[in-house]
């Protein structure tokens, strides 16, 4: 992990582009901050009969859009062997002193060592006791926290991209059940960054369920993919 001291990150950026206005904002915040940003918009939910597929959450078509968005990051992560990378969703609420904020953060991962920081938080999930002089933790029990920003190593992008192949909890449970199940070192920044959409200022686009036509499209992918086994 020490290695990872100095190591720049590649930032990912998971945007729905049919909430062009996000972007812009954040594009103004990025050029502001002066960071380079690769955007994630794959998977939009008009095309879910190509995607959509047996083994993913029961939740909304936003909500599994999004998290095959995670795991598209990972997996460019794995591909092109970048040691960290950080991944954003475009609800992030960014200050103006986050560019030296994260090479702290990352300092401070690196130090513990960690495996995947959580630099968001939400629903009031933090360490219960901070020092004065540090900003990351070991995560209790390995927990993770909501998936709006958080930083990987490849090590352990190549151990999670995989294991979501299959979703079936949601990207959150799902990415907390492999870092404890594998051991990985999760950490939590604190106090940690905020979502806009957890605040209030700005309304969730991650709503839309699936309907009966799309699980009977799914359950007939399956149903031809077991048939071509046999």
């Amino acid at each position: 992990m020490d290695t990872l001291l100095g190591v720049q990150p590649h930032i990912f950026c998971i945007h729905h582009t049919d909430n062009r206005t996000r972007k812009k904002r954040l594009l103004r915040r990025f050029d502001q901050l002066g960071l380079t940003v690769e955007w994630i918009e794959t998977y939009h939910p008009s095309e879910r009969a190509s995607w959509d597929h047996d083994g993913l959450s029961g939740g909304s078509i936003g909500e599994t859009s999004c998290a095959l968005k995670h795991r598209d990051a990972l997996r460019r992560q794995v591909a092109r062997r970048l040691p960290l990378a950080v991944v954003l969703e475009d609800d992030i609420d960014l200050p103006k002193t986050f560019p030296t904020d994260l090479e702290r953060y990352l300092a401070e991962m690196a130090e513990l060592p960690g495996d995947i920081m959580m630099i968001g938080t939400c629903l009031n999930m933090h360490i219960p006791a901070t020092e004065p002089e540090r900003t990351v933790y070991l995560a209790p029990e390995g927990y993770t926290r909501c998936t709006h920003a958080y930083a990987v190593t490849l090590a352990a992008a190549e151990t999670i991209a995989p294991a979501l192949d299959h979703m079936p909890k949601g990207i959150g449970h799902d990415l907390n059940d492999v870092v404890r199940s594998r051991g990985l070192r999760m950490c939590w920044v604190e106090p940690g960054l905020q979502q806009l959409t957890q605040t209030g200022d700005m309304l969730s686009s991650i709503g839309e369920r699936r309907s009966t036509r799309d699980r009977l499209r799914v359950a007939r992918k399956r149903l031809t993919t077991l048939g071509r086994r046999r």
